[in-house]
């Protein structure tokens, strides 16, 4: 193998892998589209009161979704692996409404409709702990099950 070929092969190579990367449905970044046609809207920051409810707004569109689809929607204070998940919910095709999980807090409450590609999350009687920034995630269960969530999450500031 001589050098320039190589070098080549290691470029093709990258570029793939950066693709691949796209098209799993996790790397375009908030407010912005992926090369496979997912995009997600958020706000950098939301101000907030101390006492009175809050909306964190998140939108997001996909180029396959169905509404005969299962919609799967999350919210998570945090980033990684110390992310702590306030709420998760479920929209099953049909439904009115996108079902939160059994244990789930009653101050979070989904204020967009998923069918309507809004996953904007409520928080109610905000309070100076809930400072921090919040991502959403979306997953899209059909014939392949796809997830996107926004990279740079929203910073929710409650004075």
């Amino acid at each position: 193998m001589d050098a320039p070929w190589v070098g080549r092969f290691l470029v093709l190579l990258l570029a793939a892998a950066a693709v691949l990367t796209l098209s799993d449905g996790f790397s375009a970044p908030a407010g912005g589209s992926g090369e496979d046609g997912w995009s997600m809207q958020v706000q950098a920051e939301v101000r907030g009161m101390d006492g009175y409810p809050v909306v964190l707004p998140c939108t997001f569109s996909h180029p396959q979704h169905s509404q005969h689809s299962l919609l799967q929607v999350m919210w998570r204070l945090g980033h990684g692996s110390a992310a702590a998940v306030l709420f998760r919910c479920t929209s099953r095709p049909g439904a009115a409404a996108c079902k939160p999980d059994q244990q789930q807090d009653q101050r979070y409450r989904l204020e967009g409709n998923p069918r309507e590609h809004d996953l904007s999350l409520r928080i109610n009687g905000a309070t100076l702990q809930d400072n921090g920034r919040y991502y959403c995630r979306v997953e899209v269960q059909g014939r392949e099950h796809v997830s996107f969530e926004d990279k740079m999450g929203t910073r929710l500031r409650v004075e």
